[in-house]
């Protein structure tokens, strides 16, 4: 972010000269020169501090990775010293305002290419931190799209901004071709008080119109005759040259009109090279883009398919269970209705075995209501105290059962011991034996029961006397042989609804 952001502010510098028209001399705009060093300051300062930052986080690690830390450190810290070295003004400072002898213009020359050079490695490290950020954060086609954008309009004001600064280079250097003739002088900068004569330099390099034959501008014609080397009105200058930069990037340079110079040449061929690799990338990014959305597209699709099939396999375990305990087939249509979707989406992954547990977390609570009712209703009815008892009342004990899973060889009910629960079982198998007291009174032999036995029922006979002092005590014990499944009644509950009245026992 803080190359990014430095390396939009670095072309300000290039508009910090100016030509005086009236007296054919070179200028400071320093308004524009004092603003671009300030905000130039901040990101360098903050690039410094995190470069450097980043390099010594690395000191705990010395001692095993000694050589490969040193490198990595003083490699991260020479970056960010050259990075944030004020070359743009250093660079302009020398190309112009130092009084030139013979050499001036191979030394223009020599600082374009080192301005150039520095460029692109901001450009080249902002590319490898995107594509760093985009692998360590995950970001997309967004991320993708918005950093495009940007390179597009940093190239197109970088650009701009060197064909400003080509054109009054070109300017100076029609007005240096004279240096032997009469009126002339080696440098042509305002603080120079030498008087000059402008009418020679107007007809040495004439502009309006233009005589290629005497002084050819080339590309840089349209910024002298638009006056935008003359003008101090920054934003005028800035979004013509930046304009002119999209312009020339978006047609690869193909309408530039260039002199014989060789440098204007190099310099038509980097912008046409430019805005090629531009759209090359955007061409590359948009044919990634569309893979990815193909990709997805299918990728959806399959996955709405399988979906879709293992969605439909586990309502037909779901019917096939209901079919397996005897549900009818209207009440098993009604409770299909009342399966959240959601729910058995989610699960849908999951290798869950389709079963009461299951079945249970995939219904809303009246599709609950419904299968409790179907599988424990007929069973409670088989108990003596329920037998004749009002249906509403047996759906009341029937609503305050809960479902519980036992795991296999758990114990539910022990022996000699209070016995505190009725339970209907629906799933597995358990195993009643009585206990050593009362093996010799009745058989001794274990019982094996399967889904659909009512077990604890006593309970309902010391719920219908008219004391409820003390738990009974139970003379069987009860084992899990399986995992097993069952609607469970507590005593606390069953004796809040027997205080209450909302279940009443007949008694003879």
């Amino acid at each position: 972010m803080l190359l990014c952001v430095a390396v939009s502010i670095d072309p300000l510098f290039f508009y910090i000269p100016v030509i005086n028209n009236e007296k054919k001399c070179l200028a400071i705009d320093k308004n524009l020169r004092a603003a671009a060093l300030c905000l130039r300051a901040l990101p360098d300062a903050a690039f410094a501090l995190h470069s450097i930052s980043s390099g010594f986080r690395l000191y705990p690690f010395v001692e095993l990775y000694s050589v490969q830390v040193f490198v990595y450190s003083f490699a991260s810290i020479l970056v960010a010293v050259f990075l944030m070295l004020p070359i743009p003004q250093l660079a302009i400072a020398v190309s112009f305002f130092k009084p030139g002898g013979s050499g001036h213009l191979g030394q223009i020359v020599t600082v374009n290419i080192f301005l150039f050079l520095y460029y692109v490695a901001r450009i080249v490290l902002i590319r490898i931190y995107s594509q760093k950020v985009k692998y360590q954060y995950n970001i997309g086609i967004w991320f993708r799209a918005s950093f495009n954008f940007f390179f597009y309009m940093v190239a197109s004001n970088v650009l701009g901004g060197f064909w400003y600064l080509f054109s009054i280079q070109r300017e100076i250097s029609c007005w240096q071709s004279c240096r032997n003739g009469a009126g002339c002088r080696a440098t042509y900068y305002c603080s120079d008080s030498t008087p000059r004569d402008i009418t020679f330099l107007d007809e040495l390099c004439p502009v309006n119109p233009q005589n290629a034959a005497i002084f050819n501008f080339g590309i840089f014609l349209e910024a002298i005759q638009s006056g935008i080397t003359r003008s101090r009105h920054f934003p005028t200058k800035f979004f013509y040259c930046v304009w002119w930069g999209i312009r020339n990037l978006s047609n690869f340079g193909t309408n530039l009109q260039t002199s014989s110079y060789v440098w204007e040449t190099c310099f038509a061929i980097v912008i046409s090279i430019t805005g090629l690799l531009l759209f090359l990338y955007l061409i590359g990014n948009v044919q990634i883009y569309m893979q990815h959305v193909k990709t997805k597209s299918l990728e959806d699709e399959e996955k709405t398919k399988n979906l879709k099939k293992k969605t439909m396999s586990k309502r037909r375990q779901i019917r096939g269970w209901m079919r397996d305990h005897g549900i009818p087939l209207d009440e098993a249509r009604n409770i299909m209705q009342q399966i959240k979707y959601h729910k058995l989406v989610d699960d849908i992954n999951t290798d869950e075995e389709v079963d009461l547990k299951y079945i249970f977390s995939v219904l809303y609570d009246s599709g609950r209501n419904l299968l409790q009712h179907h599988l424990c209703m007929e069973t409670l009815k088989q108990v003596d105290h329920l037998r004749n008892m009002d249906e509403k009342m047996v759906k009341i004990i029937c609503d305050h059962m809960k479902l519980k899973i036992f795991e296999d060889k758990e114990y539910i009910i022990e022996a000699e011991k209070p016995l505190e629960v009725m339970m209907i079982t629906v799933e597995g198998l358990v195993q009643v034996y009585p206990s050593t007291r009362h093996a010799a009174a009745e058989a001794p032999s274990a019982q094996t029961f399967e889904e659909g036995v009512i077990l604890g029922r006593e309970l309902v006979d010391w719920a219908a006397m008219t004391t409820h002092d003390r738990p009974p005590i139970s003379f069987q014990i009860v084992q899990c042989l399986t995992k097993v499944a069952a609607f469970v009644l507590k005593i606390e509950d069953l004796k809040r609804l027997v205080i209450s009245k909302r279940i009443i026992f007949r008694r003879n």
